[in-house]
């Protein structure tokens, strides 16, 4: 039955687009009813047996995105064109294009994660099928709801799924939970947490950045009473996948702090772009950092000396992972040897005590909870922990001390919760008057 469909469909569209037969000749030559024609043509288009392209000479974004790209030192740039200012016009444009683009660039392996809306929605119902080997689709956030408002969370994951002739994998969970001991239960699951993880696998991520007016899509939910809807619009900017961007604001945070290990496994289009990490620190400056005014501490923890040398001035601290350091001096791992590091990158726009003020060690507890470190030879031959020759650390000639000392996992210290090796290295650096 589905067969003859497909084929009276077919046989309908090339009387109607080919041979230029009008609705009502092609009804009267195939003895069916002008409606069912108009049908049989829709049909024809959501299968993907009519696919319709029109050259706009006029509509020429090319120069536009390739402006965006080289001023944000983006990769790709896609602009969508709607005939009308209209809602869903804008919406069916940016979705067309989306699928375009999604089409191009998907490869065999690859796992997509999928958010969910209207957007996303029509933009699955774009997707022409693309023959491919071992594509995932996973869910990136919970989709179900607590209102009659329909997410699209189930059919988007199904289309994109039909499309790459894979099986999805749902997250059956709601977007928000009551409480954060809940959240934290729920992803403890062994299923749901091997959801989570393909997630954060996800080489094509699919969603879109929301709104926080009346109308978005989250607030009809019922996830947010009155209440707290008023206190996101006055803070938030917008969602990504139901994430509010605006936690600094919203608990008061002293700053931000991004972690920053490009040489260590975790590189990716942002942090292993230099270039990229300046545009994201000199947005972020605005509202952080010594620049920004606001008091809010900027910094990056893990490897700043790889980082643009322009990019320094907007940061309140270098954070270095000293981990298992045992010296001042004396081979390439010492402090002296990674903050030459430091200022071999940023000595040309600051000079060295700035740097030296800037720069936070940071030992690995998790390793060393039980003894603040290996045994550590400072520069005037005192012998010590790391963590407490790290707080000693200076620089000949230089009128300035060390910005701070760390450690990874230091709420470890023996015994549990003492901090023994903490009271005293801030003892080190702010010694008591009594």
């Amino acid at each position: 039955m589905e067969q003859n469909k497909d084929r009276l469909s077919i046989d309908v569209a090339k009387l109607y687009y080919k041979s230029d037969y009008s609705q009502q000749q092609i009804a009267n030559k195939l003895n069916l009813s002008r409606p069912t024609v108009s049908r049989l043509l829709q049909y024809a288009k959501e299968k993907g047996f009519v696919q319709i392209n029109i050259a706009d000479p006029i509509e020429d974004n090319s120069s536009l995105e390739e402006a965006l790209c080289e001023k944000y030192n983006l990769d790709v740039v896609k602009i969508a064109y709607a005939p009308l200012n209209t809602t869903n016009e804008i919406k069916k444009s940016i979705s067309m294009k989306a699928a375009d683009y999604l089409y191009e660039i998907v490869k065999d392996g690859d796992i997509i994660g999928v958010s969910w809306g209207t957007t996303i929605y029509n933009m699955a119902l774009n997707l022409k099928h693309k023959a491919l080997k071992g594509v995932q689709i996973v869910q990136l956030k919970g989709g179900i709801s607590h209102s009659q408002s329909n997410t699209y969370a189930y059919e988007v994951v199904e289309l994109f799924s039909e499309a790459f002739s894979t099986v999805g994998r749902y997250l059956p969970l709601p977007v928000m939970f009551d409480t954060a001991q809940i959240k934290e239960l729920i992803e403890k699951d062994k299923h749901i947490k091997k959801i989570l993880d393909l997630g954060r696998q996800a080489n094509i991520a699919v969603f879109t950045v929301g709104t926080v007016k009346n109308d978005a899509l989250l607030f009809r939910l019922g996830y947010i009473d009155k209440k707290d809807r008023d206190i996101i619009q006055n803070r938030a900017v917008g969602d990504i996948c139901s994430r509010f961007i605006d936690s600094i604001n919203k608990y008061n945070y002293d700053g931000f702090d991004i972690d920053f290990e490009p040489n260590f496994g975790y590189s990716g289009n942002l942090s292993g772009n230099s270039d990229r990490m300046h545009i994201l620190l000199d947005e972020l400056s605005k509202e952080f950092g010594p620049k920004s005014g606001t008091g809010r501490i900027l910094m990056v923890d893990g490897e700043p000396q790889t980082l643009n040398k322009e990019s320094g001035p907007l940061l309140d601290y270098y954070v270095v992972q000293a981990y298992y350091c045992r010296s001042d001096e004396g081979y390439s791992d010492a402090l002296d040897g990674r903050f030459e590091r430091l200022l071999n990158k940023f000595g040309s726009i600051e000079d060295e005590a700035t740097i030296l003020s800037k720069t936070v060690w940071c030992e690995d507890f998790e390793k060393h909870k039980g003894d603040g470190g290996p045994e550590f030879t400072t520069r005037d031959g005192i012998v010590t922990y790391s963590l407490k020759g790290m707080a000693m650390y200076y620089r000949p000639g230089v009128d300035a001390r060390i910005g701070g000392v760390g450690a990874y996992r230091f709420n470890l210290c023996r015994p549990v919760n003492d901090y023994f090796f903490m009271r005293e290295v801030i003892q080190v650096l702010n010694p008591a008057n009594h």
